[in-house]
C-alpha cells in the first residue's frame, strides 16, 4: 500500500506544478509573426532608381545595395559606391514613442512594428516624406 501512496503523492505534485505554470500543458509561446504590409502608392515616385516594389517590401535591384546610415535611415547605392541613389528610407511610428524598425532580408526592406499601431516605410528625396507601405 505504501508504494501506491508515494506514487500518488508524486503524481499530485507534478500535476500541481503543471497547473501553476500559467499555460496549458503542451503549448509553447511563439514569436509574433511580422505584420503584412499594405502598399500605399501605385508606384514609386519619379527619379527613384535601384529599387522596386515587390509585395509588401521594397527590393533592391541587381547592381545596387542597401546602405545603413548612422541615424538609422537606409539609402540605396550602386555597388561599390556609398552615395545614395534612391532617396532616404526610414520606418516611422506615428502613434507615440513605440518602435518601428527597418529590417533587410534577401535584398528586401520591410518595417517591423514593435507595438507600434501605425508603422510606415517612408521615402524622402528632395522634399517631404512619402509614405510607401503601412505595417
Amino acid at each position: 500500500m505504501r508504494p501506491v501512496s508515494v506514487m500518488t503523492a508524486v503524481a499530485l505534485i507534478v500535476t500541481a506544478f503543471g497547473c501553476a505554470s500559467g499555460r496549458p500543458a503542451g503549448t509553447q509561446t511563439q514569436a509574433q509573426a511580422p505584420k503584412q504590409g499594405k502598399v500605399l502608392v501605385k508606384s514609386l515616385p519619379d527619379g527613384i532608381e535601384g529599387v522596386e516594389l515587390v509585395g509588401d517590401a521594397v527590393r533592391v535591384k541587381s547592381g545596387f545595395e542597401w546602405v545603413k546610415q548612422p541615424d538609422g535611415t537606409i539609402t540605396v547605392a550602386r555597388m561599390g559606391s556609398s552615395f545614395g541613389e534612391a532617396g532616404t528610407w526610414s520606418c516611422d511610428c506615428t502613434t507615440g514613442a513605440y518602435s518601428c524598425q527597418g529590417e533587410e532580408s534577401n535584398g528586401s526592406l520591410r518595417c517591423v512594428s514593435r507595438d507600434c499601431l501605425s508603422c510606415k516605410l517612408t521615402l524622402t528625396k528632395g522634399g517631404p516624406k512619402t509614405n510607401i507601405i503601412a505595417y
